[in-house]
């Protein structure tokens, strides 16, 4: 895949077996519905251990959004609706 200058990626770490896993994918399918400039890819720990190590993710869910490829925000745990379509709009160029 070729990467688009000011592309914003946000990057879901999961697990099929962990709760809040399943609860943030909800949110974060209801925000990627909203968000024609965020690119997101969800990646099962489980299946591509190697991304997870890459990415140096410790606990789940895990988020990371980059911009091209430099990471500009990370979180790790839960977090709620308003609090990720807050912290999501102050990076995204909503052109």
């Amino acid at each position: 895949m070729k990467e688009i200058k000011g592309e914003y990626k946000l990057i879901e770490f999961y697990a099929t077996w962990c709760p809040p896993c399943r609860t943030l994918g909800n949110t974060i399918t209801s925000i990627e519905k909203k968000n024609e400039n965020l690119n997101i890819q969800r990646i099962d720990i489980d299946s591509h251990p190697g991304l997870a190590l890459h990415f140096g993710v410790r606990s789940i869910p895990a988020l990371t959004l980059l911009r091209g490829e430099t990471e500009i925000w990370r979180h790790s745990g839960m977090i709620s609706k308003p609090e990720l379509v807050s912290l999501l709009a102050k990076h995204l160029d909503n052109k």
